[in-house]
């Protein structure tokens, strides 16, 4: 493992104190173009200390990065075998339970099946015996449909848990090119909910807004901002 890299001696205690005069010259008054000039000197000022406190800890976090990518990379190799079993394991006993829903509901079925031949044959008896068809017609009317029972669960540690895999449906263009169809997706299902969401749309609007020099978007609302470009001292 690389050992972290040493700082120069004293270095730190200089920034401290460089960090410290300026933060007692920074809550000044600008009042004419003179205290904008000096103003503007602090801001580089503080600028350049910024950037060599940057330049301090730099190698450190480099080294303590390059130690973590290190300890992650030897992690995943000894993971790698155990979870590609774990993945085998949880791959064939989802088929079994796939399988087994599927058998059990063709059996209800074939039994349900021998169940209806039975009532057919039970009715016919009747009607040779006179019973009026209206009778008959409303036996089977109530007589209970086919309805699949749910299949015993098997009894295990492992939990698995139903779920929907939903995709955006596509269509082929032209080219056979696969084209998403999000203008058919329900738009409640399109309104932001959550904050990353939220500002995905809003950084979509910002980055439109800037194309078209700040121009009426319907929906939003559009200011005029500016962000300053700080150049630091050497």
């Amino acid at each position: 493992m690389k050992e972290l890299v040493k700082t120069p001696p004293g270095l730190r205690e200089q920034l401290l104190r460089k960090s410290g005069t300026l933060e007692g010259n920074c809550d000044i008054e600008i009042l004419n173009d003179a205290d904008f000039k000096r103003a503007d000197d602090l801001i580089s000022d503080a600028a350049g200390v910024a950037k060599k406190m940057s330049e301090y800890w730099s190698p450190l976090k480099d080294s303590a990065y390059q130690n973590w990518q290190l300890i992650c990379r030897r992690e995943k190799d000894m993971l790698l075998p155990v979870r590609d079993g774990i993945s085998k394991i949880e791959k064939t006993m989802k088929a079994y339970r796939l399988e087994r829903v599927a058998l059990d509901l063709e059996q209800q079925e074939i039994s349900h099946q021998a169940e209806m031949t039975e009532f057919e044959m039970q009715t016919a008896e009747m009607l040779e015996q006179g019973v009026p068809q209206e009778v008959i017609e409303k036996i089977k009317a109530e007589h209970i449909p086919f309805l699949a029972k749910q299949t015993t669960e098997l009894i295990s540690r492992t939990k698995f848990k139903g779920g929907y895999e939903v995709t955006i449906e596509t269509v082929k263009d032209g080219a056979g090119n696969e084209i998403e169809q999000w203008d058919k997706v329900d738009k409640k299902l399109l309104l932001p909910q959550t904050k990353a969401h939220k500002e995905a749309i809003l950084q979509l609007a910002r980055d439109e807004a800037k194309k078209n020099y700040g121009k009426k978007m319907d929906g939003f609302k559009i200011q005029l901002i500016e962000t300053a470009k700080i150049r630091s001292t050497k």
